[in-house]
């Protein structure tokens, strides 16, 4: 399958604080289905996925983003969740 991530403004007040996507919010999509790409990801140990991801610059008065993280499963299935982040004072 395959993990896309992005990352929005918060917008608070609606249903799931999702605002616009920051311009160079796209931060990967990872095809796992290629076996060199889900052994680097696979962790033996914990047995889940590991993803390290770089945040994109994110302007100073910004103090909450969200990030989105949707997996499409070889037949298409998809499946998405919303992580709220919020900056370190």
């Amino acid at each position: 399958g395959r993990f896309r991530f992005e990352v929005f403004k918060y917008q608070p007040g609606t249903v799931d604080s999702l605002g616009e996507r920051f311009p160079d919010g796209l931060l990967e999509e990872i095809d796992l289905s290629l076996i060199s790409k889900n052994q680097k990801h696979w962790d033996r140990t914990l047995r889940n996925y590991h993803f390290s991801l770089t945040l994109p610059n994110i302007p100073t008065l910004q103090n909450k983003i969200i990030l989105q993280v949707t997996f499409t499963n070889p037949s298409g299935k998809r499946y998405e969740d919303l992580l709220i982040l919020e900056r370190q004072k």
